[in-house]
């Protein structure tokens, strides 16, 4: 178990494993040297899930220990409902925390309140304006470096560890950093900054007192896409998970979910599981999608259009071709062709086995929401043009 009289946790938004050097197997990445130290003298997980694709679930997840699907959440709202189960707060104060305080940025209004979710069990501190807003805006490379701006709130964010150390008890602080930090624009471009934030941070903290992860990531490109919450392939799912050494490892490529957040951090365990879930939404969500995972097929059922998808991740990591899919469609010859004729597999009876299973899983935790909040889903998706439009307008006409 963890005895470290302090400890801190530092997570960034939407940040994708592609990022780091220690997950990016030789493709160039900004140089980040305190989080590359970290990952060499620690154990960098490889195969560490997200258990939502977006900051709720995924933070309901890393704090409950629980899948959405394991809740009576129907739809997102703003309104949470207080948790009246064990949390990580609840569990850090049993175990002599008597510190434990959370680090954000402003923006989050849209997140359920955490002093009314968690029973005000965690002090929180949010910084403004923290957040580097990039929705609507055409990144170019003069505009992504503020260096004044980028000490101002590193140096605000010190004096508070400082001072929350100061008080000279068990301490635990969660920093969580923005998708682009204040200082740098663009998805990505902060990860110097972000580097710098661990460097400040280990004036103060032994390195195995350090822990470094995302909520989620994003799509960064795959599938030629480029968002997250709705999507739970694996740029947007798999996230970066490094923590001080444990079991001698240097790197685990176990298959571990978020869910498993405390116990991987402060019971030192890397727990075995059958199955790792992610979800895009809640249960009655018309877009939401569910990834389950198993011996090392991830399978995928898409709500909207009711499909599924398999992939073999060791031998298909990029999920380009689905072994569920019949026929793929030949744009060269234009023609749609059988799977099985042209593609090499190796391992049909395997995976037609765990796709077997992982339907079955599927059909065992899936619940359709009740039929109010169905309905309430389905005006809101016919709404939601509109205000696309409206927000899009008003981007144009910089409001």
């Amino acid at each position: 178990m963890n005895k470290q009289k302090k400890y801190i946790i530092l997570s960034k938004d939407a940040m994708c494993t592609d990022y780091l050097k220690c997950y990016s197997f030789g493709k160039e990445c900004t140089p980040t040297p305190n989080i590359d130290e970290l990952a060499e003298n620690g154990t960098v997980f490889t195969n560490y899930y997200a258990a939502g694709a977006s900051t709720v679930m995924a933070f309901y997840s890393m704090c409950t220990g629980q899948y959405s699907f394991q809740s009576n959440t129907q739809v997102y709202e703003r309104k949470s409902k207080p948790y009246d189960g064990d949390t990580l707060f609840t569990k850090l104060k049993e175990i002599g925390y008597t510190q434990r305080h959370i680090i954000w940025s402003d923006g989050w209004e849209t997140l359920p309140k955490f002093e009314d979710y968690f029973h005000n069990d965690v002090e929180l501190h949010t910084i403004n304006h923290l957040r580097s807003l990039v929705v609507g805006k055409n990144v170019s490379e003069d505009s992504n470096v503020d260096e004044q701006l980028a000490e101002q709130f590193l140096h605000k964010i010190e004096k508070i560890i400082v001072d929350i150390l100061a008080k000279g008890e068990r301490t635990f602080i969660w920093l969580h950093l923005p998708h682009v930090i204040a200082g740098r624009a663009g998805y990505g471009s902060d990860m110097d900054l972000f580097d710098r934030y661990v460097g400040m941070v280990r004036k103060y903290f032994q390195d195995d007192e350090i822990t470094i992860t995302a909520d989620h990531g994003n799509m960064n490109g795959h599938r030629g896409k480029l968002a997250y919450a709705y999507d739970v392939y694996d740029p947007v799912v798999r996230i970066p998970f490094i923590r001080p050494r444990v079991g001698g490892m240097h790197v685990c490529k176990d298959y571990v979910s978020s869910t498993q957040f405390y116990n991987l951090i402060f019971e030192d365990l890397v727990p075995k599981e059958d199955f790792i879930y992610s979800e895009t939404a809640y249960k009655a969500q018309k877009h939401r999608k569910l990834a389950i995972l198993y011996k090392g097929y991830k399978y995928i059922y898409n709500k909207a259009d009711n499909t599924e998808e398999l992939y073999d991740m060791e031998l298909n990591p990029e999920e380009s071709l689905s072994l569920v899919s019949e026929k793929t469609y030949d744009p060269d010859r234009k023609i749609n062709v059988y799977i099985r004729d042209r593609y090499y597999y190796p391992k049909w009876k395997e995976a037609h086995e765990a796709y077997k299973v992982l339907h079955d899983e599927k059909e065992r935790i899936w619940q359709n929401g009740d039929l109010k909040y169905v309905l309430q889903e389905f005006v809101k998706s016919k709404l939601r043009p509109l205000k696309d439009a409206y927000i899009q307008f008003k981007f144009q006409k910089g409001e």
